[in-house]
């Protein structure tokens, strides 16, 4: 979820038991002040003696009601719920088994809003992304994937499995993570038949300068509080005119990074657009972790 706060809080213990005890003494003591209203999810790991507990609250943008269990119902599936907050711009793209995308029509009335997936492509794994403008552009709400029948692999998990795979083998030790990146891509288009994008000094600019500024203003997302949207930061770059696109992530790792973009159905079909010609990634470290961003452009 990248339209989000995180509020994560760990606790690191010799057993799960005493991991909980630790994370829950944090809590009784104040440390729930400000979860109200929040999602939040839990989880442990135990390595080398070792356990952690990780909890983590989400302020959330969307919030959706059951989910259907599949698509397999006349029809496809029904997907309602209702936005929290100021939501702008909202959309829907899902993403078929074949890797192509679609964009269901979303009724909405007030808060509430409605969309159909129907399985146009028959079995399979059918992923489905809530977009909206939270105020920086758009942000992904909510991403989750429904299946029809019985079967069927995760077309994109096992996309971005190859290309990680891929690109590290090519890859000499201690690579740039934006050239990880820039390789990946490549590597995503060549098992789809595209061609590979180009580099470019100016994209790959305008990307650095949008990497840096969310790091130091503190935003996520596409339109910057200072320097505008990707078109005039692309012009300040000296890049006028071109049809451009821009993807962004934050995660410890290249390969997190790629992941998560490769399973978002609208980061995807940005990735694989067949216009695109070159392509600029930059990478700058923060507190949240790396921020990923890369700019492509038909030129």
């Amino acid at each position: 979820m990248t339209d989000s706060k995180f509020f994560p809080v760990v606790a690191v213990s010799g057993s799960p038991a005493a991991a909980l005890a630790s994370l829950r003494g944090f809590l009784e003591k104040g440390g729930a002040t400000g979860l109200a209203g929040k999602t939040l999810g839990l989880a442990a790991q135990c390595a080398a003696g070792s356990c952690a507990c990780v909890l983590v609250a989400v302020d959330r943008a969307v919030e959706l009601h059951e989910l259907p269990a599949s698509l397999d119902a006349p029809g496809g599936a029904l997907v309602e719920g209702r936005t929290i907050g100021k939501v702008a711009a909202l959309q829907v793209v899902v993403q078929t088994p074949s890797l192509a995308f679609a964009a269901p029509t979303v009724q909405a009335t007030g808060e509430a809003f409605t969309f159909r997936v129907e399985p146009t492509e028959g079995p399979g794994v059918y992923r489905v992304e809530i977009l909206g403008d939270l105020g920086h552009g758009p942000s992904v709400l909510n991403l989750f994937t429904l299946r029809a029948g019985a079967g069927g692999k995760d077309a994109a998990a096992l996309l971005a499995a190859s290309a990680v795979e891929k690109t590290a083998a090519k890859l000499p030790a201690g690579a740039k993570r934006s050239l990880a990146l820039f390789t990946a891509f490549n590597e995503i288009r060549a098992a789809l038949g595209l061609g590979a994008l180009a580099g470019e000094k100016r994209l790959a600019s305008c990307a650095l300068a949008h990497a840096r500024d969310m790091r130091d203003t503190g935003f996520f997302g596409h339109t910057s509080p200072t320097k505008g949207t990707l078109e005039k930061r692309l012009a300040a770059a000296g890049v006028k005119g071109a049809a451009a696109a821009e993807v962004l992530s934050v995660a410890g790792s290249w390969t997190k990074g790629l992941t998560n973009l490769v399973l978002s159905p609208s980061h995807l079909a940005q990735i694989v657009a067949k216009g695109h010609t070159h392509m600029g990634v930059a990478v700058v470290g923060s507190k949240r972790g790396y921020i990923f961003v890369a700019v492509m452009a038909e030129m």
